[in-house]
């Protein structure tokens, strides 16, 4: 018998067999009737609550049921759910895809936003050729050395600093004239240019070298030049965007983008890398920057063909 009940029927047998004890019995036998009321009550509360959970459970699994095919049904427009179910590989590159495109976009960072959906578009184009057999690699993909300053510099705002060093052969720049027309734009919306050749040879400052700094001095752009440097030549890019510095545009806490193009001895680009400071590198930016403003250290200025003023002589910048 349970114990809400067997307390009030125990109560009610010894105030029977008692002729003193019909007043406890009496009170006794109010508290039995509350007793199984609320015993009662509280047995209704349980089944009703249980018949909520199971209620809700079932409604859940029937959603998730809804929400896998709904899924399902999704790949299959897509013609994906094949290639994921049997190709492991592929299916975790999505999910890797999909979370660090999120983290990209969380950074709110321009640059790495561009190149991240660039890449994802060149892959997809590739993928797409050799679904139908035949891949053609274009220009695009083998003139990186070209595209990542140009894409450096088309983020750049009024105001800014574009610094960079040319460590690259002349061949570079003889088929850079896009890139110079883009720094000719860039300096029209009032971004100042910088750049210094760096020439770890005197040979290497020839006369097809001096024409192509003249082509830039007169785009407008501010160069320098460095014959065999003390430092080990390296080719960089940096963006600087003035803030509360003493030197506006030309001190580290400025910079927001540094990228590195590593160079081989024929002065051929075989890698490049990009850091930023406003996604966790900014040591390495900082890093960069002070090389950079090495190699203008002692380095010679060069002037427009039209300007009046002394020969170019060192200077420190």
């Amino acid at each position: 018998m349970p114990i809400a009940t067997s307390l009030p029927v125990s109560i009610l047998v010894l105030a029977a067999e008692s002729p003193f004890s019909i007043g406890i019995g009496t009170a006794g036998f109010v508290i039995s009737i509350v007793a199984i009321y609320l015993a009662t009550t509280h047995a209704r509360e349980i089944r009703r609550v249980q018949a909520a959970i199971h209620q809700t459970q079932a409604k859940t699994e029937t959603n998730l049921e809804e929400t896998i095919k709904i899924g399902r049904n999704t790949l299959d427009a897509l013609h994906l759910n094949e290639v994921l179910v049997t190709d492991e590989h592929l299916a975790k590159s999505v999910k890797g895809l999909a979370a660090d495109f999120a983290d990209v976009i969380a950074f709110n960072d321009p640059l790495l936003t561009h190149r991240a959906k660039g890449d994802v578009k060149r892959a997809n184009n590739y993928v797409h050729m050799a679904a139908e057999g035949h891949v053609t690699i274009g220009p695009e993909a083998l003139a990186a050395d070209l595209e990542i300053p140009s894409a450096l510099l088309a983020i750049t705002q009024p105001g800014d600093h574009f610094w960079a060093s040319s460590v690259v052969s002349s061949q570079f720049w003889a088929r850079a004239s896009a890139y110079l027309q883009q720094q000719r734009d860039r300096i029209k919306a009032q971004v100042d240019i910088h750049r210094v050749f760096i020439f770890q040879t005197a040979d290497l400052f020839d006369d097809h070298a001096q024409k192509q700094i003249d082509r830039q001095v007169d785009a407008g752009i501010k160069v320098h030049s460095i014959v065999e440097p003390q430092y080990t030549a390296q080719d960089i890019v940096a963006i600087a965007r003035p803030g509360k510095s003493s030197e506006p545009g030309k001190s580290a806490d400025d910079v927001l983008y540094a990228a590195e193009f590593r160079v081989d001895s024929e002065g051929r680009v075989t890698g490049i890398d990009i850091w930023s400071a406003t996604a966790g590198h900014r040591d390495r930016v900082t890093e960069l920057w002070n090389s950079l403003r090495g190699f203008y250290d002692g380095s010679t200025k060069h002037e427009p063909a039209s300007d009046t003023n002394p020969p170019a002589v060192p200077e420190n910048s």
